[in-house]
């Protein structure tokens, strides 16, 4: 609850403007959500895509993103965060996109493979 109510508070003192994100671009935007107690990196990347409205933004530091990209792509280890970007060059300009469509889809997708290869 206390992490809720500490949203909540910034909320209202307008940490969480959509003017304020968008002028600090995505970079700067996702580093200070996170300052936000209970809220990682997915959530950041939630939060500052759907509420400024960026399309462009990977979120490089969710562990189940790259989990999936990894196994989409037949990678072990998972790619590392400089990896995934370097993989996601080919999803721009829609990378948050392509982010929020491997995490709703790739686990259908790796559910139904059948050969052991990658995607």
């Amino acid at each position: 609850m206390s992490r809720l109510n500490g949203v909540a508070r910034a909320a209202l003192d307008g940490l969480l403007d959509v003017g304020r994100l968008r002028e600090m671009g995505p970079e700067l935007a996702l580093t200070d959500v996170q300052q936000l107690g209970g809220i990682g990196p997915f959530y950041a990347s939630l939060i500052v895509i759907r509420a400024s409205g960026f399309v462009d933004v990977l979120p490089t530091q969710e562990p189940r993103l790259r989990a999936l990209v990894g196994q989409l792509y037949g990678l072990d280890p998972a790619p590392t965060a400089g990896e995934l970007t370097e993989l996601a060059e080919a999803w721009r300009p829609m990378r948050s996109w392509a982010a929020v469509l491997i995490r709703a889809a790739a686990p259908r997708v790796l559910a139904g493979k059948t050969d052991g290869q990658a995607w």
